[in-house]
């Protein structure tokens, strides 16, 4: 008697144990949503863990960006930025929501995940923008166009004319934040510095 109830007490477990299982096979969004990418075929057996859709949420409008591990630390959630569409060139306020704790395996970036305050024109998913961050740099930060700064293995640089003795130098510098207006330099360069900002290339 007691080695049966003893198995009722198993079966029972095993029946519990398998309603559990059967209820991950019932896959519910937490609410309205659009699907944007289905990784599984009906009638596919799949393993526990493995994604079957993609499910995204319109009503909540975010912008990821990647960057490199080298510019990782300068981004910490909360820090502000200002994200302009490509669809319009309207400036939406935004702040950083997440930043990846590990890089992405085939690029070897981080995700950085931003959460737009508001949205006065209609962004769907998979629209792209640009996020401008302002840079916390000394007053002494000299901005060069994007174009005169070159990188090799060894750095970014710059290549500085020698009016007196017309020739171009390679002058190494510390690049900083990008902006609309440019690169921002913290090292390397003094005011008054003649910069090729075009044809560094044959240089």
């Amino acid at each position: 008697y007691e080695s049966t109830v003893s198995q009722l007490a198993q079966a029972k477990a095993n029946l519990s144990a398998q309603r559990n299982q059967f209820a991950y096979a019932s896959l519910v969004a937490p609410r309205d949503g659009v699907i944007t990418q289905v990784f599984s075929e009906v009638g596919q057996v799949v393993a526990p863990g493995q994604p079957i859709v993609h499910w995204a949420d319109p009503s909540t409008v975010q912008v990821k960006l990647s960057v490199p591990e080298s510019r990782v630390h300068l981004y910490q959630v909360g820090r502000k930025a200002t994200v302009v569409p490509w669809a319009d060139e309207v400036k939406l306020q935004a702040s950083i929501r997440e930043v990846a704790p590990a890089a992405d395996p085939l690029t070897r970036a981080y995700p950085i995940y931003l959460d737009i305050e508001n949205t006065p024109i209609d962004l769907r998913i998979g629209m792209s923008a640009t996020a401008f961050f302002e840079a916390s740099l000394s007053s002494d930060a000299i901005v060069v166009p994007v174009s005169a700064v070159v990188a090799d293995g060894l750095g970014a640089f710059v290549w500085v004319f020698d009016e007196s003795a017309g020739v171009v130098q390679r002058r190494d510098i510390q690049a900083n934040e990008v902006s609309a207006e440019g690169v921002l330099v913290s090292a390397g360069l003094t005011p008054g510095d003649l910069v090729v900002t075009a044809g560094t290339h044959v240089l």
